[in-house]
Order: C-alpha cells, then sequence, then structure tokens
C-alpha cells in the first residue's frame, strides 16, 4: 500500500511538471487519466468488512395440527406479525456483498379454523422466531441499490392454547429452511431492506421490512 501511494504520488509531480512546462501534454493528460481509473477500479474492487443491526416489521402464515378426540388431524392456519431485531458482519466492495446474521423476533398470531368437528380461534397467541442466515447481494451499477438471495435456517414456536375437546396441537415448535429475495437501498450509514420468500412447511410468503445500522 505504501509503494501504491509513492508511485502515485510520482506519476502526479511529474505530470504536474510536463503540464507546467507544456512538454507532451495530451500524453501526460493521458497518464493522468489512466491513474485516476486504476486508482478508482482498485478502491471499487477493495474489500471492506463491517458490523451492522436492524430493527425490521416481519409477517407469515404458519400451519400448526390439531388432533381430535378420534385421532383425526387438522391443519390450521395461523397468521404471524412482529417485530424483529437483527444483527451480523457484512463483507463488501463496489459491486457485490456477502453477510452472515442473526435475528430474534417476538410476535403476534392469530389462529382460525371453521372444521364443524372442532370450532378452534385465537387471537394475539405470543410467537417467536429465530433466525441465521447467509446472503449474497449484487450491485448492478456500483451504487447504493443491491439486490440478492438469502438462505435462512429458523426456529418457531408458539403458546397456542389447546381446545378442550382435543388430543392437542403438535408443531408448536418447528426448524425450517428457506430462501428469500433481498432489495436494499443504501444511504450510509444506514441502509433499508425488503424481503420476500419461502420458509419450508408455511403456506405462504415470509415478507419483512427494516432499517440497518452499518458502523
Amino acid at each position: 500500500e505504501r509503494q501504491r501511494t509513492n508511485l502515485a504520488r510520482m506519476i502526479r509531480m511529474a505530470v504536474d511538471i510536463a503540464l507546467e512546462v507544456g512538454y507532451k501534454e495530451d500524453f501526460a493528460d493521458a497518464l493522468l487519466a489512466t491513474l485516476q481509473q486504476v486508482e478508482k477500479d482498485y478502491k471499487d474492487n477493495l474489500i471492506n468488512e463491517n458490523w451492522f443491526v436492524g430493527l425490521g416489521y416481519i409477517t407469515w402464515r404458519d400451519e400448526i395440527t390439531l388432533k381430535t378426540q378420534t385421532n383425526q388431524e387438522l391443519k390450521i392456519r395461523t397468521t404471524n406479525s412482529g417485530l424483529m431485531v437483527s444483527g451480523g458482519k457484512r463483507w463488501a466492495n463496489a459491486f457485490q456483498e456477502w453477510s452472515v446474521s442473526g435475528g430474534y423476533a417476538l410476535a403476534d398470531a392469530t389462529v382460525g379454523n371453521d372444521d364443524p368437528n372442532i370450532n378452534y380461534f385465537q387471537s394475539g397467541v405470543s410467537s417467536s422466531l429465530l433466525t441465521a442466515s447467509g446472503d449474497w447481494h449484487w450491485r448492478p451499477n456500483a451504487d447504493s441499490i443491491a439486490m440478492g438471495i438469502e438462505g435462512i435456517l429458523a426456529l418457531r414456536s408458539g403458546d397456542y392454547e389447546e381446545p378442550a375437546n382435543s388430543n392437542g396441537i403438535e408443531d408448536k415448535t418447528k426448524i425450517t429452511l428457506g430462501a428469500l429475495l433481498s432489495v436494499k437501498w443504501r444511504i450510509e450509514p444506514v441502509e433499508f431492506q425488503t424481503k420476500f420468500g419461502k420458509l419450508l412447511g408455511m403456506p405462504s410468503s415470509f415478507v419483512s421490512f427494516g432499517l440497518l445500522y452499518h458502523f
């Protein structure tokens, strides 16, 4: 790095002298332009790393299994939404970035079922989501917009009450994998991110909106 800085300074001094005395000015201008492009390419490809924290809103639909007294299994869908806190580490240059992160969300779930055997409804059920993920993003124009994909491992749990006329609820706790599409817009040191994708075993998409702070 010291040699790179010294050589760049020497080239600039030579260019200044050439322009001052009028010696091969076109060549001096071209040399300076080439140096500036080389320095830009070097900085654009340099890998920087940093830590970040985030806060976001998430929502997803889940599914639990309710057993009747005759051992019939009923699939019941739940709607969940809440806030997630997250944190992780990022490696990035001007064109792409990678990161690993973890998150924890507290959410409220609404459970509904119209089956004639068991009429089951709950609202305000406490649920949680613990995640670990890794992602890759591409910056198409080396600017503040980035698009990418994320792989996620999630542990979901919920405090669902069992109806009196049932044999219990399965899948109160579930471990699952998923894949998400992600778009980010950055105004240093803050970044807005939205994610949309699918987790295995969940009947609908997983969606989140949030802010990240890089330091």
